[in-house]
């Protein structure tokens, strides 16, 4: 088999850094990593790969380490900051990258997108969410991640090079190591006071281990069959708000000050609130809305059927397995 020339966007992050350790272990590849000037490895093996320090907002530094690539993993993205700063690193970064691609050899686009981009809140309570769920139609009224990540996948899909097999992969929620234990899907922590807000009880959790996650994306780049079209990633396991919180606070312990507010409560108090939100002309900040919640806190049956049927991929650790290994990180101990 010809050895793949595989370049990772954003291979130094929590999730890049599992997924070299991921193509390392299973495929027949050689691994080039787009590294920003002066920013961490964060322990990537520089003696089994490629570093290249440049910018993706850099054209020329996109070219260079395009040399030689045939496939292109593509896990940048801004996770926080201002929406004008994470719409210039996400979705203009992108876009100067698609613009190289096109007049590179690269034959082979693995796209790591977002759940952020569905439009859960037109689905029904109890439906099954896959990837012929429509999407966001109203992305401003979500976060700013989540618009972000829309017309990052947007421009991605309606500029990628017809000669270039595309698969985007979705993700649900990351976690492991210290990252995504409580993330908002759960509930949320209020600005100044100090109490975790559990929002509801019974939505269930689209999580994904990281490794698990990682191992995915490396299947998409490594199968020789090149599957095309979009994969949903969350792994077989999607307990309740309920049960994650059970077993989270097996390994970690009880939760302190946490106080579980009903869904149909919330929602009330979201439209509420968002309704002082366009009263006070945005000096109150749209932390929440009633249209989010609809997205975030009501119960799905998630599926990972497409991904493991065309991607040959099976999600390897457990959620026991997986809180296990966080509590042992070095960060949580």
């Amino acid at each position: 088999m010809k050895m793949m020339n595989i370049l990772i966007t954003g291979g130094n992050g929590f999730l890049g850094r599992h997924v070299v350790s991921s193509l390392l272990e299973q495929g027949n590849c050689s691994v080039r990593c787009l590294v920003r000037h002066g920013s961490q490895l964060n322990g990537l093996p520089e003696d089994q790969i490629q570093i290249v320090r440049g910018s993706l907002n850099n054209p020329q530094d996109i070219k260079e380490a395009l040399k030689g690539i045939d496939t292109v993993i593509h896990l940048a993205a801004s996770m926080g900051g201002s929406p004008m700063g994470m719409f210039i690193e996400t979705v203009v970064s992108t876009e100067i990258l698609m613009s190289a691609l096109s007049e590179s050899p690269v034959d082979r686009f693995v796209f790591c997108s977002s759940f952020s981009v569905y439009g859960a809140s037109e689905l029904k309570t109890g439906s099954i969410f896959d990837e012929n769920c429509p999407i966001e139609p109203n992305p401003k009224d979500r976060d700013a991640y989540a618009w972000c990540k829309y017309y990052q996948e947007l421009w991605v899909k309606e500029n990628v090079h017809s000669k270039t097999d595309l698969a985007i992969i979705r993700p649900g929620v990351i976690y492991g190591e210290d990252k995504g234990l409580l993330g908002p899907r759960i509930g949320l922590r209020l600005p100044g006071i100090p109490i975790f807000l559990q929002i509801g009880s019974n939505a269930r959790l689209p999580l994904t281990h990281v490794q698990n996650c990682a191992d995915a994306i490396a299947c998409a780049g490594l199968s020789p069959n090149k599957p095309v079209g979009t994969f949903n990633i969350v792994d077989d396991e999607c307990p309740t708000q309920k049960q994650y919180v059970k077993e989270y606070e097996k390994h970690f312990g009880t939760i302190p000050k946490r106080i579980v507010i009903p869904y149909r409560l919330f929602l009330w108090l979201s439209s509420v609130y968002w309704m002082l939100h366009k009263l006070s002309k945005g000096n109150l900040p749209p932390v929440f809305s009633s249209y989010k919640a609809k997205s975030m806190y009501r119960r799905f049956n998630f599926s990972n059927q497409k991904a493991k049927k065309e991607l040959g991929w099976t999600p390897k650790i457990s959620l026991q397995d997986g809180l296990a290994q966080s509590y042992q990180a070095p960060d949580n101990k």
